[in-house]
């Protein structure tokens, strides 16, 4: 059983995920890399395991356009996404 304290806007929720956020859910004898970096780096770090926050494309979103357009352009970019 995992247990945590939680406060603030959406401390429902991040208590609902918590299980999940710290592995719960993974399957390690399930995962099967197909390209060779991400087998070298499994191989490599095989005990490290990423939390799981459902939120990927918030993470992704920002970072891909921070690495396609300068900084302003980029953050202008993000919040006109956000907008629409």
């Amino acid at each position: 059983m995992i247990t945590g304290t939680v406060w603030g806007p959406g401390a429902d929720r991040a208590l609902a995920q918590l299980p999940a956020l710290l592995g719960a859910d993974d399957q390690p004898d399930a995962f099967s890399p197909r390209r060779r970096v991400v087998a070298a780096a499994h191989r490599k770090h095989g005990g490290l395991r990423p939390a799981r926050t459902g939120l990927a494309m918030k993470s992704l979103v920002p970072s891909v356009l921070e690495q396609r357009f300068t900084t302003g352009s980029a953050h202008y970019a993000c919040r006109y996404l956000l907008n629409r």
